[in-house]
């Protein structure tokens, strides 16, 4: 098992899921979380909002604010 930081989130369905945190990303005022299913190759990223002080985690789809972050995130993660 992992090391890393992980979240247990609700899917559509209604099924918890643990999500491993993979990154986090600051970009345009904005911090961005990159999450994973454990054992899953597939990754999503969220941006995390404050509301009432608690944190929210906004999807940010498969637009241009998602190519972004994952630019951001592969010039960081060369090898």
């Amino acid at each position: 098992m992992s090391n890393k930081p992980f979240m247990t989130v609700l899917n559509a369905k209604g099924e918890r899921v643990e999500l491993e945190l993979v990154d986090t990303i600051n970009l345009k005022n904005n911090k961005y979380v990159i999450v994973s299913q454990i054992n899953s190759d597939d990754a999503y990223a969220y941006r995390v909002v404050e509301k009432n002080g608690e944190k929210e985690y906004v999807s940010i789809g498969s637009g241009s604010e998602f190519h972004s972050v994952l630019e951001e995130y592969n010039k960081r993660n060369k090898h």
